[in-house]
């Protein structure tokens, strides 16, 4: 499939910005590279309510989608540099927030490039989830983007992609009552169920949702000869062992034991492995490390079995919990860098305001401090606000100076970046 150059969509994006409600003229077709940059116009996070699609239009898409997932192996190879995203559950705008933090690359050379046009990505599933609103904007711009840029992207299958999911279908239902909904959402999931399970990045690093499997008995590789099914619930043991098996927790049986151990849980018919069987796995397949998501982590991202492992959950703020999201970024050398991602401020919905409005809530509490305000103001001309602005002025100038300063010391960095951790190989 042929891709389409980073320069001729940010010509496309740039004529396109200012129409944000630009309705699709024929509802029957779609046009690619429009239907990827509809979902980077936002003006506003706070007014915005998700994207217009049309019930033709969306069948049209995924049947494209499908199409191309069937020409995809279970396993997948890219080179780097890549960057490796973990679960999203249908986190939309801290999608869009990926896909505006540039690497150091980038930044220098400051060209306008977009990033999501440039770079390579590897997601590792779990695309939608529980009380989301944006989960269908999250799942069409990443299929959006696979179809522009085939050979740039791949998308993991995960747990979500794998079970019923009751909300989804509901959202889908809602936009989409009758026989054309049951229509997009039977196309959904066909297309999950063609999703690749496993992923490796320069042949050093495998990426997948979950877990390792005991079933490989030669090579990973052995991922290729299994056939990617078009029924949604019918899963081959390694695939199951991929998205389901779990590392064991430090305090459960068998995690401190040196064997390699792959405990099967008979209630859930899933399996945990333990350090060890990381640390075999890793010698056997000659690999340096295995990224995993499945799991929601305080700050974004945790290491186990030596640095084998590492545990990435990309989705900050998850269901209202403080916890900080996390992706890597691998350079061409290999080099392994971890970018943690901030809770966004919580934003006041302006329905919530509306109805505070007329129960009168926020005049209430406008009059309260307009008054407090008034009472703390001292008179024009006083002494107190002569010394004030003094202070102020002063003040303002040593921040400038200083601001100058870091200015022409410190190299450019983007806002969202909390953290960058060094080279995972060097011991």
């Amino acid at each position: 499939m042929k891709e389409v150059s980073a320069k001729k969509l940010s010509v496309k994006k740039r004529k396109l910005k200012n129409s944000a409600e630009k309705d699709v003229k024929d509802e029957n077709h779609y046009e690619l590279a429009d239907f990827v940059v509809r979902h980077f116009r936002i003006p506003n996070w706070r007014e915005y309510n998700g994207n217009k699609y049309y019930p033709k239009e969306l069948v049209a898409f995924l049947t494209d989608v499908i199409e191309l997932l069937r020409t995809e192996k279970a396993l997948c190879h890219i080179s780097p540099p890549v960057t490796i995203v973990g679960d999203l559950n249908g986190h939309f705008q801290d999608l869009v927030r990926i896909f505006n933090i540039k690497n150091e690359k980038t930044l220098k050379e400051e060209d306008g490039k977009q990033v999501f046009a440039t770079e390579k990505f590897v997601f590792l599933g779990d695309f939608t989830g529980d009380n989301q609103k944006y989960n269908l904007e999250t799942v069409c711009l990443l299929f959006g983007l696979k179809m522009l840029y085939c050979n740039r992207y791949i998308l993991l299958r995960g747990y979500e992609e794998t079970r019923s999911n009751t909300e989804f279908r509901n959202q889908i239902m809602s936009k989409f009552p009758g026989a054309v909904g049951e229509d997009i959402w039977s196309k959904f999931k066909t297309a999950f169920s063609l999703l690749p399970a496993a992923a490796i990045v320069g042949e050093k690093i495998l990426c997948v949702h979950s877990g390792i499997s005991p079933l490989v008995k030669r090579s990973i590789g052995e991922l290729k000869e299994i056939p990617k099914r078009d029924v949604f619930e019918n899963l081959a043991p390694i695939v199951r062992d991929v998205i389901f098996a779990r590392p064991c927790e430090p305090d459960e049986d068998g995690a401190d034991s040196e064997d390699p151990l792959y405990i099967f849980h008979e209630p859930t018919n899933t399996r945990k492995f333990n350090d060890a069987a990381i640390k075999h796995f890793c010698e056997k397949e000659k690999i340096d490390l295995v990224v995993r998501s499945h799991a929601v982590l305080s700050n974004g991202f945790r290491f186990s079995a030596d640095k084998k492992l590492i545990t990435i959950f990309s989705s900050p703020s998850y269901k209202d919990m403080p916890n900080k999201g996390a992706f890597l970024r691998v350079s061409q050398e290999g080099v392994v860098s971890i970018i943690q991602l901030r809770p966004t401020d919580k934003k006041e919905n302006p329905e919530d305001k509306k109805k505070k409005k007329k129960s009168g809530e926020t005049g209430k509490t406008e009059s309260a401090e307009k008054e407090k305000r008034s009472k703390e103001k001292p008179k024009k001309g006083s002494r107190s606000t002569v010394s004030e602005s003094k202070e102020k002025g002063s003040k303002e100038k040593t921040e400038e100076g200083d601001k100058k300063k870091k200015k022409a010391n410190s190299k450019p960095k983007s806002r969202e970046i909390e953290s960058l951790y060094d080279n995972l190989s060097e011991k």
